[in-house]
C-alpha cells in the first residue's frame, strides 16, 4: 500500500496534477486527435467564421509569415469580432476532454485597454469554457445555457485556487497576458464533472483554477459538451481610440484515452422518384442535407458519410460525388425532418442544377449504368457539415454529371450517414 499527498490506494497512487488527465488516470498514451487546426496556407476558410458580430470598427488579418490571424477593434467604437469553428466536437463520456488553444489574449502590446474584453477558449453563444481578460483583469469562465439563457460564472485571477501565477503560488510564475501562451483545459462532462484551466509554460502544464461540480450542483454545468473552438474581441466603445488586438495561431481538440465511433445510422433516398437530366453535362444535385434549425440539433456531429448512385439508363457513365455550400440553381428546396435524427433532407428537381467551381468538393468519382453503386471510403477528413456563428447549417448535396454529353438520363441515389450526439 502506498500514500501520496493524502490518497491511499493499493499499487501506485499519484498526487493529483498535470501528470494525471481529468479523470485521474495517469497520462501514459497518446491521446486523440479530433481535431488541428494550422494557419500555415491561410487563414482557414472552411473550418473557421470569421464574422463582425455587432457594432462596427473591427477587422480580421490573416498575417502569413507568422500563420497566424489577428482580431482587430477600436477602442472608442463598440463591436464585436469572432472566430469559431464551423464543426462542433463530439465528447466521450467518460474520456478527458482535452483542449488546446495558442495566442495572445492582449495583443495591443501594452496595457490593457479600456472598455476591452478578449476570450479564447472551448465555447459558444450560450455553453462552454474559456479564458478571458476584461480591460486588465484576467480570469476563467464557465458559461452555462441550462437555466435557459447564458450565464457566465466569472473567476478572476485573484481567486484561482492552484496557482494564480502572480509569482507567489507554487510555479512561481507570473502570466504575461501580452505574450504568447499555449492555454489548457480538460474536463470530464457527464453532466457534472469538474473543469481545470492551465497554461503550459516552459514545457510543463501549471493548473491555475479548477472547479468541481460532482456533489456540488444540482443541475449539469454545461448544457452540452459538443461545442466549437472560439476567439471573440470585443469594444465596448469606451476606450481610447486605438486599436486593441487579439491573436489567433493554433488549435487542438484532443480525447484522452482514445476515442470509438459510436452514434446512430441513419440513411435517406430518392425513394422511386426519378431524377433524369437533360442531353448535358450539368452537375445535377440527387439528394442534400442539412441541420435542423432547432439550435439543440447543431449539437450533433456527422462522423461517417456514405452515398450510392445508381443510373437506370442502358450505357450511362457519370460523375458522382459530395460537394459542401454550391451555389444552386431553380426553386428552394423542400426540406423533410429524418426522425429521431439531428438532420433534415431534400429531395431536389432536374431544375436545381449546381454551379461549377463553386463550394468545396470533397468527394468525387466517376461510375457506370453497369454497377449498383458506389461507397465512399471512409476518408480521414476534418470536413465535417457545421453551422456558422449565426447558426446557419452547411448543406451537403449529393451530385451527378454526365459525362460525356448524352441523351437523357435517370439516376437514383442515396445518403447513409453515422451521427453521434
Amino acid at each position: 500500500m502506498i500514500r501520496a499527498a493524502g490518497l491511499v490506494s493499493r499499487g501506485a497512487v499519484f498526487a493529483d496534477s498535470a501528470d494525471l488527465d481529468a479523470f485521474g488516470r495517469l497520462r501514459v498514451s497518446p491521446p486523440y486527435t479530433i481535431f488541428d487546426s494550422k494557419q500555415l496556407i491561410d487563414a482557414q476558410p472552411l473550418f473557421w467564421d470569421d464574422q463582425q458580430t455587432a457594432g462596427a470598427g473591427t477587422a480580421s488579418t490573416y498575417l502569413p509569415n507568422l500563420s497566424v490571424t489577428r482580431l482587430d477593434v477600436t477602442g472608442n467604437v463598440a463591436g464585436t469580432r469572432v472566430r469559431q469553428t464551423f464543426r462542433r466536437f463530439h465528447y466521450e463520456p467518460g474520456k478527458s476532454h482535452l483542449i488546446l488553444l495558442t495566442g495572445i489574449l492582449t495583443a495591443e502590446g501594452g496595457a490593457g485597454v479600456t472598455g476591452i474584453t478578449s476570450r479564447i477558449g472551448y465555447f459558444d453563444t450560450d455553453n462552454g469554457v474559456f479564458f478571458q481578460r476584461v480591460g486588465s483583469v484576467n480570469s476563467v469562465v464557465v458559461r452555462t445555457f441550462t437555466s435557459g439563457a447564458p450565464v457566465d460564472t466569472v473567476t478572476a485571477q485573484a481567486s484561482w485556487n492552484l496557482d494564480r501565477l502572480d509569482g507567489t503560488g507554487p510555479s512561481k510564475i507570473t502570466l504575461d497576458p501580452t505574450k504568447t501562451q499555449i492555454f489548457f483545459i480538460d474536463f470530464q462532462w457527464l453532466g457534472v464533472g469538474r473543469v481545470r484551466f492551465g497554461f503550459d509554460i516552459g514545457g510543463v502544464i501549471v493548473y491555475c483554477h479548477q472547479i468541481l461540480n460532482a456533489n456540488v450542483l444540482i443541475v449539469p454545468f454545461l448544457t452540452s459538451p459538443n461545442l466549437p473552438l472560439r476567439y471573440e474581441l470585443s469594444s465596448a466603445g469606451t476606450g481610447a481610440a486605438v486599436t486593441a488586438s487579439l491573436l489567433h495561431i493554433c488549435a487542438s481538440v484532443q480525447s484522452e484515452g482514445g476515442t470509438e465511433t459510436t452514434g446512430t445510422a441513419f440513411a435517406a433516398d430518392r425513394g422511386a422518384t426519378i431524377l433524369t437530366t437533360g442531353n448535358d453535362t450539368n452537375i445535377y444535385s440527387l439528394l442534400a442535407i442539412r441541420y435542423k434549425t432547432a439550435t439543440a440539433n447543431r449539437f450533433a456531429t456527422i462522423a461517417k458519410l456514405q452515398y450510392s448512385v445508381m443510373s437506370s439508363t442502358a450505357n450511362a457513365t457519370f460523375r458522382m460525388g459530395l460537394v459542401l455550400n454550391p451555389t444552386m440553381a431553380g426553386a428552394a428546396l423542400v426540406w423533410v425532418s429524418v426522425p429521431n435524427s439531428a438532420i433534415e433532407v431534400a429531395v431536389p428537381v432536374a431544375a436545381n442544377l449546381l454551379t461549377a467551381g463553386t463550394g468545396t468538393t470533397f468527394a468525387s468519382f466517376y461510375d457506370s449504368q453497369n454497377r449498383s453503386g458506389t461507397l465512399l471510403p471512409q476518408l480521414p477528413t476534418d470536413l465535417r457539415i457545421g453551422s456558422s456563428i449565426a447558426g446557419v447549417s452547411d448543406i451537403m448535396f449529393l451530385f451527378v454529371q454526365p459525362v460525356p454529353v448524352q441523351g437523357a438520363t435517370a439516376f437514383f441515389g442515396s445518403i447513409n450517414w453515422l451521427e453521434q450526439v
